[in-house]
């Protein structure tokens, strides 16, 4: 959850939108009201159990709601907003954690989510330079060994604690 969650995702998100990266190529904070308008539309089924909350309150989005940005809304939102290579790198991310949250998890699937979290982890300096690069997603490149070796996220991380 720390890692993922409130980190990865976090600091992807505050890259996209702060005003201190508005000459970046992936910068979309101008158009942080599309994406807002498209988080009010969402009507998350009922096992999602916070409400989408607008980016102006991204500072106090608890984990659970940042998991469901990665998971459910972030594509669908970011769709002709983000450049497209930055939309694809962030589409690894959240396959591989979808992937890795499963309840039946099998070699290929294990394979798969190391293969699109490595890519994710491998382009993150290209597209964003190297300073993005923190221990958080350092920590990515090991996920898959880690449910390989105690099972899905959701048995041993702190997502059934603090959300």
């Amino acid at each position: 959850m720390h890692c993922v969650l409130l980190g990865v995702t976090k600091t992807m998100l505050h890259r996209w939108i702060d005003s201190e990266h508005k000459g970046e190529t992936f910068y979309i904070g101008d158009k942080a009201d599309l994406i807002d308008q498209s988080l009010q539309r969402i009507q998350p089924p009922d096992y999602i159990k916070r409400l989408p909350r607008s980016l102006r309150w991204l500072p106090h989005w608890k984990a659970s709601e940042l998991r469901s940005w990665l998971l459910f809304y972030a594509i669908p939102c970011l769709w002709g907003i983000l450049p497209t290579p930055y939309l694809c790198h962030f589409a690894f991310l959240a396959e591989g954690i979808y992937l890795l949250l499963g309840t039946s998890l099998t070699e290929d699937i294990l394979t798969r989510a190391d293969f699109v979290l490595q890519s994710f982890c491998e382009q993150t300096a290209d597209l964003y330079g190297v300073s993005i690069c923190g221990l958080n997603f350092h920590n990515l490149r090991h996920l898959s060994q880690q449910v390989k070796n105690w099972g899905p996220l959701w048995t041993h991380s702190c997502f059934r604690l603090k959300i």
